[in-house]
């Protein structure tokens, strides 16, 4: 049988990497979980002992997103003959290949229950030798670190392990852009893609884009050109990053700042002003760390606990982590 393929020629490298870290960013529409769903099948169909993982920071987000875009592509390639090459279980979402039984399955990381039920991953034959993570910047790095312990052991001959991220790169300050953008490593790939290079996109989603452009810059920057950016509410623009004095005596006035988080980091900043304008003068920003881990980090660097503490009202179940700072000796 004829396989259809739809395939975008800037996709051709990334599909033949055999790093083991496949890092692409790009804009949206640029076609590249698209590609990377059809990459899957084939790999999958071709290589005897391969099993694909997908993974979404919440696990029922991969129905409408990973699973989708894999069963598309499966559909679209093999038309109404797809059963002869695949088995699809809707309820359990799990799919096999007929010819050689690699599988796929889907898993979340929102919490420590679904963190364990990721490292008893276990295949009827082979050994689990890819991880797709779609919209990776969803993860903090500690649940990439589980993942990726997870890729170990002996191969056979040919064989590799690769992990897989696709994502809309929203922040220049994300742990994905430190780790594997800012720094060299022979184990990584990176790719960027746009919209304009994806031959398959439809004129009208061609205009929709070039329209953001002018009503929406910073988000055009990230969700149209694919360059590391803010979303969502990025209000100071107009900064500088120097040494200067953090003497009290200098200032106006100080206080510290607090917006409470776990998954998303907990931020406490000590704050400067002086003639109308805001000093940072030390800086918290910590993930997953409980009420006493954060309380020990902000003694070690140093916050100046006699100052007033502003803190997110939204949050108010968790204002004891102010007085005990307040009371710590």
């Amino acid at each position: 049988m004829k396989i259809k393929i739809q395939a975008n020629k800037i996709f051709k490298e990334p599909d033949q990497s055999k790093c083991r870290y496949v890092v692409m960013k790009g804009s949206a529409g640029s076609g590249k979980s698209v590609d990377t769903a059809q990459h899957y099948i084939l790999r999958l169909m071709k290589d005897k002992g391969r099993n694909l993982l997908c993974v979404r920071k919440v696990d029922v987000t991969n129905r409408d997103s990973t699973f989708a875009e894999l069963q598309g592509a499966i559909f679209r390639m093999f038309g109404d003959k797809w059963e002869r090459y695949w088995r699809i279980n809707q309820s359990n979402m799990i799919m096999e290949c007929r010819s050689n039984n690699n599988q796929i399955i889907f898993r979340g990381m929102k919490d420590d229950n679904q963190r364990e039920r990721l490292k008893s991953i276990t295949f009827k034959r082979g050994k689990l030798t890819d991880v797709w993570i779609e919209e990776a910047t969803e993860l903090m790095q500690s649940d990439f670190e589980i993942i990726d312990d997870r890729l170990r052991g002996v191969l056979p001959p040919g064989q590799f392990y690769q992990i897989r991220m696709t994502f809309n790169p929203v922040s220049a300050s994300h742990w994905i852009k430190a780790q594997f953008f800012d720094r060299k490593d022979p184990d990584v790939f990176t790719h960027s893609s746009t919209y304009r290079e994806n031959r398959f996109i439809d004129e009208g989603y061609y205009r929709r884009m070039e329209r953001r452009k002018e009503v929406d810059p910073e988000g055009y920057r990230i969700y149209g050109l694919g360059e590391w950016g803010e979303t969502g509410g990025l209000i100071l623009h107009n900064y500088v990053v120097e040494d200067f004095n953090i003497s009290p005596e200098r200032f106006d006035y100080m206080v510290n700042a607090q917006d409470f988080g776990f998954n998303h980091a907990d931020c406490l900043l000590e704050v400067g002003f002086k003639d109308d304008e805001i000093y940072i003068c030390r800086e918290m920003y910590e993930y997953e760390k409980d009420t006493d881990e954060l309380i020990d980090i902000a003694n070690d660097r140093g916050f100046r606990k006699h100052l007033r503490m502003w803190c997110d009202s939204a949050k108010i179940p968790v204002w004891h982590l102010t007085l005990l700072m307040l009371e710590t000796p």
